[in-house]
């Protein structure tokens, strides 16, 4: 095995756990690896844990950047290796190089609408990157490997034994999914998730005892994500080209951008092989992204707009989620408009809305069932017997690649209602942001425009009675509010009285 591989580690203010990271990383088993730190302005003694070990090992890339979020980290190591960072000025400091260069956000996906992630679009953050190369080198594979996490020694070279052998064996898959381990936060407890387990379950399938690995299409794996929306994108290694495929990004700034990432990701490949191998040990703790308390823990200064803006920290955090999912929503509903599959098959998911798109369906249901009883009577008309034999093949030839394209819409069909499925989803977690504007009367990242966009395409009745009310009488929602909090103090006291 001979593929480069990419790790992509953002780092911020993590300089509890940071070498442990690295060090899992500088002692794979496979060492053929550029291990890209992507410093995203940490503030704490990160910075110098990181440097040194770029000092200490000549496969390390370091990138300091602004404060920007896991997103903008993620991506700008993504552009590095797709040689988009517009690096220059590279200056020569004994046995390595430091360029300058720009990172510029342009999108969560190649000619996306946009309109919903304006905030840093198209504005360039400077960027410094330090190697022992000026040239890039290419990578076959990528994985993202969280700064608070660590692999397992052999984690790189067994995803890559797999890949080799299903290869072997004419059974070539675009990503390796592997198991992984919940870590307690001061990494001495280890539990396995079973994520094979758990994909049979959602599918009802049989489990079959010590299992090695599954492989699913990349329908079975969007079933999967929908119905258990875990975080996909540090359990696995991906072919590059399938990131590469339309220029698929994280959004930049926002919470949860796993979430739309996968739908991203998983749409662009054809086959997932999923081992039961843990190879990743997932660390829980109190001060990670996931368990932030903006009253207790100091925020990230890329979300200060939001944070400085509320009086109550807890609803800033509310918003704040609540606005991803909003700009999440309409992402992925702009995504499935632009996906080629639909548009080269009768315009499947193309359409003003939700209800006219399922009616496009159903049209080119009958218009195929129609199109294939047509050939089939066309076989059993009498025919001249000099023109029979041309006839019949002929007829067989258009039945066969009738239902080859028949086949094809389908697969195309349920593509689609998977992906709309994962779009209603998303949806109803983005009222918050509505609510928290009709508490405290402010919307600093304009999220009723972004709800309205969703209103023009959802179904007439998805969106809750409480969120009709926060949009359109904030104040009778904030008098509601007030009522139940009040009621929800006078139960704490009650409560703490009797005790």
């Amino acid at each position: 095995m001979d593929s480069r591989i990419g790790i992509i580690i953002p780092i911020y203010n993590v300089e509890q756990f940071l070498s442990d990271c690295l060090e899992s990383v500088i002692k794979q088993t496979y060492t053929n690896l550029s291990i890209i730190m992507v410093d995203d302005g940490s503030n704490d003694t990160s910075t110098q844990i990181a440097q040194s070990y770029f000092y200490k090992d000549s496969r390390c890339i370091y990138i300091k950047k602004p404060n920007g979020g896991l997103s903008s980290a993620r991506n700008a190591g993504l552009d590095y290796l797709s040689n988009e960072l517009d690096l220059h000025s590279h200056i020569h400091h004994n046995e390595y190089y430091i360029a300058q260069g720009n990172y510029t956000y342009k999108g969560c996906f190649q000619d996306s609408q946009q309109e919903y992630e304006g905030m840093t679009l198209h504005t360039p953050q400077q960027v410094e990157v330090w190697s022992y190369t000026k040239e890039i080198i290419e990578c076959d594979f990528v994985r993202f490997l969280d700064s608070d996490d660590w692999l397992m020694p052999d984690c790189i070279e067994s995803c890559l034994q797999i890949f080799e052998t299903l290869k072997q064996e004419n059974e070539e898959v675009d990503i390796v999914l592997h198991d992984y381990y919940y870590a307690s936060e001061d990494g001495k407890h280890l539990h396995q998730s079973n994520m094979l387990k758990a994909f049979d379950s959602i599918h009802n399938k049989r489990i079959i005892a010590n299992e090695p690995c599954k492989i699913l299409s990349r329908l079975e794996m969007l079933e999967y994500k929908l119905y258990a929306p875990t975080t996909f994108v540090w359990a696995g290694l991906f072919s590059f080209q399938s990131i590469c495929k339309r220029h698929i990004r994280f959004m930049d700034y926002m919470y949860a951008e796993d979430q739309l990432f996968s739908f991203f990701l998983f749409t662009n490949i054809q086959k997932v092989c999923i081992s039961s191998k843990p190879l990743y040990a997932y660390r829980q703790q109190a001060n990670s992204i996931m368990h932030f308390n903006p009253s207790i823990h100091p925020y990230p200064s890329f979300k200060a707009d939001v944070y400085e803006i509320f009086k109550d920290k807890r609803l800033a955090k509310e918003y704040d989620r609540g606005y991803s999912f909003l700009a999440m929503s309409n992402a992925l509903y702009d995504f499935i408009q632009k996906t080629p599959d639909f548009r080269e098959n009768n315009n499947v998911g193309r359409g003003d809305n939700v209800v006219k798109q399922k009616k496009n369906i159903k049209n080119i249901e009958s218009h195929h069932n129609v199109s294939t009883q047509t050939t089939h009577d066309s076989l059993l008309q009498p025919h001249n017997k000099s023109s029979q034999v041309d006839s019949i093949s002929d007829d067989t030839q258009s039945l066969s690649q009738d239902s080859i394209t028949q086949e094809s819409i389908i697969a195309t069909q349920e593509l689609y209602k998977i992906l709309m499925k994962g779009f209603l989803s998303m949806t109803p977690r983005s009222v918050k942001a509505l609510q928290c504007i009709a508490i405290e009367g402010k919307d600093p990242r304009n999220a009723k425009g972004l709800f309205l966009a969703l209103r023009k395409v959802v179904p007439k009745n998805h969106f809750g009675i409480s969120s009709k009310i926060a949009y359109a009488c904030p104040i009778l929602f904030k008098i509601f509010f007030i009522v139940k909090d009040f009621m929800r103090q006078k139960r704490y006291k009650r409560t703490t009285k009797s005790v």
